[in-house]
């Protein structure tokens, strides 16, 4: 979005398949997977490639200035 690539080299992994999400969705033990602080993460690591998608797709579309200045959440 800094202009040094081409939209079509930008690709916003899912949540699940980047290395956070890899490892959140791993074998991990069940001491880990029950802990709240776990258990909390998920939801803003979805936000996360939610908003990078939203903010990728305003560039493939020229729109700058929504890429830089629209708040993209509510």
């Amino acid at each position: 979005m800094l202009g040094l690539e081409t939209q079509e080299n930008i690709n916003v992994q899912s949540h699940e398949h980047c290395r956070l999400g890899k490892w959140y969705y791993g074998d991990l033990p069940t001491q880990v997977k029950s802990r709240d602080t776990f258990k909390r993460l998920e939801e803003p690591h979805k936000e996360v490639h939610h908003y990078a998608k939203v903010a990728v797709d305003y560039y493939g579309k020229g729109d700058m200035g929504l890429v830089s200045s629209k708040p993209l959440y509510n």
